[in-house]
């Protein structure tokens, strides 16, 4: 199948942003009419809801256009059923925009941590950045039957310049998380935005206590969650401890590297970002293939034919 690439003309732009997106397994076509699917390399918060309906090649193609958001941008939808790869995918969103495939966040591959002895139960290392963290965190250390460690911080991290301070602060979350059985990750924007730390616990095989309402995960129909995420209402955050014990006491650690080792291995396969290119080649081509090459030329002429 052939892919065609907008430029940055195209999407009303003097140069695209780093971290294009690509699609291996497509051949790329600089023809239009021979396209199967039209990808806008930039992120979907660059060109933004407007620029997306001017595209020159949108009309009558729609659900063949594919452009990744790697951004919170969940206030907003584009309103067209394209193809929208987003790591801020929530059920709002998903809702609003149900063409919307959730995307994981781009996140370091920490698998060489997976076989650290465990020293602690339960940790939460991070931005304090919602109330209800607060609330889940002060009932695991309340939790008699924990081990646990929690450093809360008032800083965000991300955004700040690379610094001492802040590679220390990962250093630090990265040796607490290899540590422990249990990573506790408890939304930050209310949405239900998936957190970084999410997706880093996986990535190290380490059962995540989630607490989320609102979240979307990627992928689901290839990967079981239930294996390795203890999935906690958030109207259940005061008794976040407690439910971690009875998990632990009901797993020994056997149990528990086996489940780690299913979420890394489900990482490696379904998530990491170095895959990302051979993964959208395959999520796109699944979702062209009811499509069809009939299909698809009729609908560009009839595109050209109305425009």
């Amino acid at each position: 199948m052939k892919a065609y690439f907008y430029t940055p003309e195209e999407c009303g732009m003097a140069e695209f942003p780093q971290g294009l997106m690509r699609l291996t397994g497509f051949d790329i076509t600089m023809s239009p009419e021979e396209a199967d699917v039209f990808v806008v390399p930039c992120g979907i918060n660059y060109i933004g809801a407007i620029g997306i309906k001017n595209l020159p090649y949108l009309k009558g193609n729609e659900s063949r256009h594919a452009a990744l958001n790697i951004a919170d941008w969940f206030k907003y939808v584009t309103e067209v059923p394209g193809m929208w790869f987003r790591c801020d995918s929530t059920r709002s969103v998903v809702e609003r925009e149900p063409s919307t495939i959730p995307w994981p966040w781009p996140v370091d591959d920490l698998s060489e941590y997976f076989n650290r002895p465990f020293e602690r139960d339960a940790v939460f290392v991070g931005w304090n950045s919602t109330d209800i963290n607060d609330v889940a965190c002060e009932s695991i250390i309340a939790e008699k039957r924990l081990d646990s460690l929690v450093a809360r911080k008032n800083k965000f991290y991300g955004w700040i310049p690379e610094s001492q301070e802040k590679q220390d602060s990962h250093t630090f979350f990265v040796d607490t998380l290899a540590g422990s059985r249990v990573s506790l990750c408890v939304r930050s924007i209310e949405a239900g935005v998936c957190r970084y730390r999410f997706y880093e616990s996986i990535s190290m095989g380490r059962i995540v206590a989630h607490i989320c309402d609102g979240h979307t995960y990627p992928l689901a129909d290839r990967i079981d969650y239930s294996a390795f995420v203890i999935d906690i209402p958030e109207c259940e955050a005061e008794h976040t401890g407690e439910i971690i014990a009875d998990f632990l006491s009901s797993h020994d650690d056997n149990d528990l590297r086996e489940r780690g080792a299913y979420a890394r291995d489900m990482f490696q396969r379904w998530l990491h970002r170095d895959r990302w290119d051979e993964l959208f080649g395959e999520v796109v081509t699944e979702k062209l293939v009811p499509v069809g090459c009939i299909v698809r030329e009729e609908s560009y002429l009839w595109a050209k034919e109305e425009s």
